[in-house]
């Protein structure tokens, strides 16, 4: 049995992404467009097994439009849509913000993705969106970001050469190819990815080391402390040596 999809179909059952960058500016009567164009292939069909008696084939046949971001110059006026932590982005921001730039308004809503796919599907996303930089290749293969570039190429304030490291993140040629290219997004902050924390005890029970906290250890290290601490009674596991938690 056979089922065919069409492309907004079978990204609804890709699942829900967990975040991504967005930023588009205000546009004067008369911009300088700035055209960033990506290669997609104009036709293809993706096979999907969904059960044992069932495929699901996906074709795309269409390439998406190319991507334009205005490039402003002289006085700029608008109207700006953030989205983003209201605990990260005060009134105070605000009011700082709009006094420094006349003629710029700033709206900020509380960062929620059901609410802002709402909205990119109604056709007004906001202009900027908090992210964390793993989804932004998703948002690369839906086609949804501008390349912020020429952007940072004619900023007087920010220099691409200044940025911290953890910036090339937001990099990237393609969704499978991150880390130099164009960039699509800026840190607000950041911190260690993998910062592991130890149960002392639990390495004195296991008459371990525990760990230096000044050198990093390897996922295989981590891997062969795990099997070392955890334990069992029976079938049963008394104790994990290790877990992952995203929060």
């Amino acid at each position: 049995m056979s089922k065919r999809l069409t492309r907004r179909e079978m990204l609804k059952l890709s699942g829900a992404v967990a975040a991504g960058g967005l930023l588009s500016a205000c546009a004067p009567s008369e911009p300088e467009q700035v055209e960033v164009t990506r290669e997609v292939p104009v036709e293809q069909t993706v096979e999907v097994q969904v059960a044992v008696e069932q495929t699901v084939v996906v074709e795309a046949t269409q390439a998406p439009e190319p991507v334009e971001a205005p490039l402003l110059s002289g006085d700029i006026e608008g109207h700006v849509v953030v989205m983003h932590f209201l605990a990260e982005f005060t009134e105070d921001h605000i009011a700082a913000f709009e006094a420094d730039n006349a003629g710029i308004t700033l709206e900020v809503l509380q960062a929620d993705l059901v609410r802002f796919f709402a909205m990119y599907a109604a056709g007004s996303p906001p202009d900027m969106l908090r992210v964390q930089a793993p989804s932004i290749p998703q948002y690369l293969a839906r086609n949804m970001l501008y390349d912020l570039t020429p952007f940072f190429e004619v900023s007087t304030m920010l220099n691409l050469d200044d940025l911290a490291s953890a910036n090339n993140y937001y990099k990237a040629y393609s969704p499978l190819a991150i880390g130099d290219g164009p960039i699509y997004g800026m840190c607000k902050d950041f911190s260690p990815d993998c910062t592991v924390f130890i149960y002392k005890p639990m390495f004195e029970e296991a008459g371990l080391d525990v760990p230096s906290d000044t050198e990093p250890v390897t996922y295989d290290e981590i891997a062969a402390l795990s099997a070392e601490l955890t334990t069992f009674e029976g079938d049963r596991t008394l104790t994990f040596g290790y877990h992952y938690e995203a929060a």
